[in-house]
């Protein structure tokens, strides 16, 4: 009989010791599901300010498009207006310098200028020529008249396509 209430006495302690393993493994488990469930709150709140920041965005967006019609057109077009200014301050420039060219061309004795010209003042007087000619058709064809651009886009002066014109708005 010793004996059985030493196995007993054995059984209990392992016992014991099962059921504060398992306890502790309870614990710890209960500590992360509440550790979790906390993360979980964090993220739907998160969720919830970004999807109102995003839908007060959106209405804010919605009103100034309703208040500014046509705004992505403008905003295109005041790029284009941008490159054509930058395009006329360089004919400007070109213009410029063929009227300097023109200024200090020296007559020959036969009356003529072309013929006392070098070929360093030749090339300048040719390229302040092609500088005039773009100048013209710029403001001739991007002018508010439009007077040299033909339905196809066609220059009405020299009947070749415009380089500047983008096709109809």
């Amino acid at each position: 009989m010793a004996f059985l209430a030493t196995e007993h006495e054995a059984l209990c302690r392992h016992l014991a010791q099962a059921q504060r393993r398992c306890s502790a493994a309870l614990e710890q488990q209960q500590r992360q599901l509440i550790a979790v469930q906390v993360e979980l709150l964090r993220t739907r709140v998160q969720l919830l300010l970004r999807t109102t920041e995003a839908a007060w965005l959106r209405a804010d967006l919605q009103a100034l498009q309703a208040v500014t019609p046509g705004g992505a057109r403008r905003r295109a077009m005041g790029r284009q207006i941008e490159r054509l200014t930058e395009q006329v301050a360089q004919l400007s420039r070109s213009l410029g310098l063929a009227q300097a060219l023109a200024a200090v061309a020296r007559p020959c004795p036969d009356g003529t200028v072309a013929a006392c010209m070098t070929e360093g003042e030749a090339a300048q007087r040719s390229v302040a020529a092609a500088a005039t000619q773009a100048a013209i058709c710029q403001v001739g064809c991007v002018g508010q008249s439009m007077a040299l651009r033909g339905e196809n886009g066609r220059c009405e002066r020299t009947g070749e396509t415009c380089v500047v014109w983008d096709g109809p708005q």
